[in-house]
Order: C-alpha cells, then structure tokens, then sequence
C-alpha cells in the first residue's frame, strides 16, 4: 500500500517537485522515490479518493487527507507526482513485456535498452520467454518441459492465489494488519483480486479469453486432461468458485473497505485458499511428469 505520509513528506519538499518536473522527473522518481511511494497505488491516490473520481475542483485546491495535516500541497503538484511515477510504471511495464516477448514494439525496447532495464536471463542473450521456449536444449536453465510447467503453476499462479488469500484478504480479514487494503482509494479491490485470479486462469487454459487469443487445445488444462490428472476437476472448480465468490463479494459489498471482516470475504478467502491448495497439487504431479 501506499505510504501516504511518506507522500505528504515528499510532496512538501519544494525541490523535491521540481525534480520530479524536470525533465528526468521519471528516472529521478525511479531512483529516489521508494517502492512505498511508486507502483499504482499512488497514483490512484491522486486521481481517486473514497471510490469516486476527483474532481477538477479538488485538483485546483489543495490537498485535504489527514497524512496532509499541517502541509500545503497542490492537486498541481499532485500531478506532477503522478505523471513521473506513470512514467516509471509505463516503463516497467515495457521491461516486462520485452523480457518476455519477442515481437515487442522496437521503441518499447528501445527504452528498455535506453534505461539499462535488464530483460534477459543473467545477463546473457536469452530473454525469458525464450528460456523458457528452450526448456531442455543446450543454454536454457530449464532442464525439462515439466520444470517449465512446475514453475509456471507454482512460483507463477500459486504464488498469486496465496498472496490474494493470506496477504490482500487475509491481512485485514484477519485483523492482524485493517490497514493493509488493495485499491483503497478507488474502492475495486475485489475487481483487483478478481483480475489477479483471473490471470491463473489465462494461464492455465491457454491465454486471454478476448479476441480469440485463447487457444485452450494448446493449454496447461488440456495436456492434465489428455494425461488423466486426477485432480483436473477439482482445480477447474476450485477455480470457478474462486471467481464466483469474489464476485459476490463485488456485487453484496461494493467495497473491500468498511467491509473487511464480512461472512461473504472470509468465504472467498476459503474459495481462493482452496485454489492455492489445487494449484500446489498441480504443480507437483507436473514435477513426476516425463
């Protein structure tokens, strides 16, 4: 989450803004601004607040939140902010999409290359989709295929249904951190815990499911089928009431905040734990895979 009186801090040092308006403003937000105070959160900060759109109004004044108490900071200087860190979030997005695609657009990898952005395994010549592509020929670090899907549904999905689980829902549901709520300012946490079990499931069937980009013949879910996984039913619905559940939460509560501890939460909480447990399953029977 976002460090919201780091913010007011950073955001009352006059030189500080001017940095970030310069023209290096985005790699001066990189290197000095702090994982706190970069990423998505704090730019839903600026243009979010208590699940509505700021107004162009509360922009031309001055900023209210009580991390602001006692320091007059600028919906201006707001901006200023939100544009440097957008900046190193579009090109982190880009070292993302380059480290992994080879048909990424020259100019995406032009920056990359432009920052010194790592993209490739180690350092060498192998960008990680094509180690990954390579998995068991000479120069990949992966030995077999079944490594690749071992990997892929363990460090990759299980990996993001306990984090949903036990660290977005589980923190403030179990009351051991209410403060610590996903998207608090735009009120779409359960849209954001939704979306990240839904990217389990492009990648278990084969890709997105728009424009026909999903080809589940060539998917994770067809090779457990074709090879009689025994559990390949209880993770297809595992995953489906992982989904269901965190819509009800949508639709009954509207909002993750005020309704931390609700009986519909700690029911996706269970659905989602019960895909972790599936996905963990999966993974291993992979790993005896020849």
């Amino acid at each position: 989450p976002l460090d919201a009186d780091g913010l007011a801090t950073a955001l009352s040092n006059s030189a500080q803004v001017a940095k970030l308006d310069g023209e290096d403003g985005i790699a001066y937000a990189s290197g000095k601004l702090g994982q706190e105070l970069l990423g998505f959160h704090g730019i839903e900060f600026i243009i979010f607040r208590d699940g509505q759109n700021r107004t162009i109004e509360a922009l031309r004044g001055n900023e209210t939140d009580e991390a602001f108490a006692g320091k007059t900071v600028t919906g201006k200087e707001e901006l200023i902010y939100a544009t440097a860190v957008a900046g190193d979030l579009r090109d982190k997005c880009w070292q993302m999409e380059v480290s992994w695609n080879e048909d990424a657009p020259q100019a995406h990898i032009d920056r990359v290359e432009e920052l010194e952005l790592p993209y490739t395994v180690n350092g060498g010549e192998k960008s990680y989709g094509q180690n990954m592509l390579l998995a068991s020929k000479a120069g990949s670090t992966y030995a077999t295929w079944a490594e690749v899907m071992s990997t892929i549904l363990i460090s990759s999905c299980q990996n993001i249904s306990n984090e949903v689980a036990n660290v977005k829902i589980g923190n403030p549901y179990s009351g051991d951190d209410p403060n610590y709520i996903e998207s608090p300012y735009s009120h779409m946490s359960f849209v954001d815990f939704k979306d990240n079990i839904i990217s389990i499931q492009n990648s278990l069937y084969g890709g997105r499911d728009e424009n026909g980009a999903r080809n589940e013949n060539k998917s994770i879910i067809k090779y457990m089928k074709d090879h009689n996984y025994e559990n390949v039913t209880a993770l297809e619905t595992s995953l489906k009431e992982a989904i269901a559940a965190l819509e009800n939460c949508q639709s009954q509560l509207g909002s993750f905040v005020g309704h931390t501890t609700d009986a519909l939460v700690g029911t996706a909480q269970t659905k989602v734990k019960a895909l972790d447990t599936q996905l963990t399953l999966a993974g291993n029977w992979f790993a005896t895979q020849k």
